[in-house]
């Protein structure tokens, strides 16, 4: 659990501020303390050492990237990233030459859209940061550098489907496409997203997809099968990968339980949610794919997973809406206080394997081979 603690230490920063600053009546206060939490963003993640995973994929491409491979990504070719990425990575190489200014880059990016993304949707940065780490922050802050990228950008594109501006939104969705291929999926939203669900409708499809996965029927196994034109050996093969370990996800866990709090409070609240601002629906519609993609499609635990993670926006606006609904200034305070010791134990929760172990490149950080060793020791044992 060491490796947890500065993990921690930034998550309870974001909390007491954004319990200070909901109860701060000075903006000019506000604004200092919220600035306060982004540089501990900036600095902690922009500055971060080999910590995670996906270094070990990302380190090397910056390493061995050069216009031979970039023109690689055009043509499409196998173990090259998306131009857009590539673009980051050439530019960051030319100017600075390391692969830690080059995290300090996406990082920067990341700050940008995050920042414009919460002075759209929610009044109190430091809670929108908070709600952000709680809610697949960390991954999105060290591992899922292109997929950040592009659910950022999208995420600050949505407004212009409640405006019907097809060009904007369309660019922007070409542009993200150049981050990360699972973009695509925002593509048709545009004709549907901004369409209001009616109330007993959203609790009919909570119930039912509650129902699917504490059952264990493998419906979307059973839909594949009856799809498919030619069933033999490799697609079987296919469908046992995806959906082993299928029971094991389906037990009741604290998500399962988060999902099902959050689905309950935006239906008790829905009428009030919905008429908050005039695009509040897209939130809505964004908790239910996301719901849908976790219980829907839970016997295909990664792929699951890895769909519902284009969606966790959703919940940076909503729990900050549903701080709204709440009448009682007690019990703001109470539900902010929840959410910082939620937050707390899930961000503890995702950060306490040994390749979280934190170190920070302006105090010094361990070198590529360094990590690496650690990494493949680790894996051995």
């Amino acid at each position: 659990m060491i490796y947890t603690i500065p993990y921690v230490l930034v998550t309870l920063l974001f909390a007491i501020c954004a319990f200070i600053i909901q109860r701060e009546e000075v903006k000019e206060r506000k604004r200092a303390i919220e600035m306060l939490c982004l540089v501990a963003y900036i600095v902690f993640f922009g500055f971060r050492g080999l910590v995670g995973t996906d270094w070990l994929n990302y380190y090397p491409f910056f390493e061995n990237c050069s216009l031979d491979s970039y023109t690689l990504n055009l043509l499409g070719e196998e173990g090259h990233y998306e131009p857009g990425f590539t673009t980051i990575v050439l530019l960051s190489k030319f100017l600075f030459g390391s692969f830690s200014m080059f995290c300090f880059v996406c990082c920067l990016i990341n700050t940008f859209l995050l920042v414009m993304f919460f002075k759209r949707y929610v009044d109190n940065i430091a809670l929108g940061l908070l709600l952000f780490m709680c809610m697949g922050g960390v991954q999105f802050s060290i591992n899922l550098m292109r997929n950040t990228i592009a659910i950022l950008i999208m995420a600050n594109a949505l407004h212009y489907i409640v405006e019907r501006k097809p060009l904007r939104y369309f660019s922007a969705c070409v542009l993200a496409l150049t981050f990360h291929i699972s973009t695509l999926l925002f593509f048709p939203l545009y004709f549907f997203f901004h369409k209001k669900i009616n109330k007993w409708v959203y609790l009919g499809f909570i119930t039912i997809g509650l129902l699917l996965f504490l059952s264990g029927a493998k419906l979307v196994t059973l839909l594949l099968t009856k799809l498919a034109l030619v069933y033999n050996d490799k697609f079987e093969f296919m469908i046992t990968a995806y959906t082993e370990g299928f029971d094991e996800a389906r037990t009741i866990s604290i998500g399962l339980l988060e999902r099902l709090f959050t689905a309950v409070l935006i239906f008790c609240y829905y009428d009030k949610i919905l008429g908050m601002r005039k695009d509040s629906a897209l939130f809505v519609n964004a908790f239910v794919l996301y719901y849908f993609f976790y219980m829907y499609f839970a016997e295909f635990d990664i792929m699951s997973m890895r769909l519902a993670t284009l969606f966790t926006f959703c919940y940076w606006v909503l729990w900050g809406d549903l701080l709204r609904c709440f009448s009682i200034e007690n019990n703001r305070k109470l539900f902010v206080a929840f959410v910082g010791i939620y937050a707390i134990f899930k961000v503890a929760g995702q950060t306490h394997l040994s390749c979280y172990s934190y170190d920070n490149c302006l105090f010094g950080a361990k070198s590529y081979p360094e990590r690496l060793y650690l990494y493949v020791d680790e894996t051995d044992n």
